[in-house]
Parts: structure tokens; C-alpha cells; sequence
């Protein structure tokens, strides 16, 4: 409970002494994300894998009216860090566009099949597209390793991301 100087109803001030309690700090976002990474058990200077979201649910703001991401993705971190594919949102129905909108950004995040992550959230086909995709690369760039694609899924009962591995045909 905060001090207020005047009570609330007399449209009262913050007390000086917690002022700079209550005033955020300069870059809350960095701030933020530092200390989900050190939650996620991940060291300063470690090389970290990505986790692609290939479409995140988005939801508009009753207040501001912008359109904001559904879920809270942070429990990904401990997978690495987390790249948008595709904007959040709807979902086109054109999907030879969309493939190749999702293979584009891959490719732009330099994409290896042997480190990254797919999540799979979001809308079925454009997941089911995703994966796709990324089967294709791995057989055209022909990646080293055991010919896996790792997809995080959602665990309801642990609360937690799981790794499923799924043999890339």
C-alpha cells in the first residue's frame, strides 16, 4: 500500500520518500528479459539456440485497441530466444504465400534445424505449414545431424514447454 500525502480522494501525491520506489526503471523491457534469462538458467554470453513461433494469437486491447500477443511466451526462454515468423494475428488464407512467407523468415533468422526449435502455437495449418518448411530445408540444404525437427508443445500438467522430436521424411 503506497503513502499518499492529501488521501486518495483529495487527489493526493506519492510521499517523497517513495517516489523513487514507485517510478520504473529507465529500461524495463531489458530489465525484464535479463532476469527471464537467469530464471531460464541461461549464462551472460552464452551462445543460445532460437525458438520459432511461427504464428502467435493475438487479441486487441480493450483499452488501447492495439493488437497484443495472446500468451505469455517466456517459459520458451529456457529454450532460447524467441523469434516471431509470422505477425501476429490472422492468418492468410493463400497458402502457397504463406510458405513461402515462413521459409523467407527462416531463412532471414538463419534457421539450423540442429540447435532451433519450432513452437507449435497458434493456428494448425500454419504450423503444419512450418514444419513443413522446415522439413524441406533440411532436405535441400542437406543439414548435418540426425534428421529431427524439434518442436516445443505445451505440457498443461507440468506447466512447461516439452521437446517432441519428429523424424524429418
Amino acid at each position: 500500500m503506497l503513502l499518499l500525502r492529501g488521501g486518495v480522494r483529495g487527489g493526493g501525491r506519492v510521499l517523497p520518500e517513495l517516489e523513487a520506489a514507485v517510478r520504473p526503471p529507465l529500461q524495463p523491457l531489458l530489465v525484464a528479459r535479463r532476469v527471464l534469462l537467469v530464471r531460464a538458467g541461461v549464462r551472460r554470453g552464452e551462445v543460445m539456440s532460437n525458438v520459432f513461433v511461427i504464428h502467435q494469437p493475438a487479441v486487441r486491447d480493450r483499452h488501447t485497441g492495439e493488437m497484443r500477443p495472446q500468451f505469455d511466451l517466456s517459459p520458451a526462454l529456457r529454450f532460447g530466444e524467441v523469434v516471431d515468423v509470422l505477425p501476429p494475428g490472422g492468418v492468410t488464407q493463400d497458402y502457397k504465400q504463406l510458405a513461402g512467407d515462413i521459409r523467407r523468415r527462416l531463412l532471414d533468422e538463419d534457421f539450423d534445424p540442429n540447435d532451433d526449435h519450432v513452437l507449435a502455437l497458434g493456428d494448425p495449418v500454419a504450423v503444419a505449414l512450418g514444419v513443413l518448411v522446415v522439413a524441406g530445408l533440411m532436405r535441400e540444404f542437406e543439414y548435418g545431424g540426425p534428421g529431427v525437427i524439434s518442436l516445443l508443445k505445451w505440457d498443461r500438467r507440468t506447466f512447461s514447454y516439452v521437446v517432441c522430436r519428429l523424424p524429418a521424411f
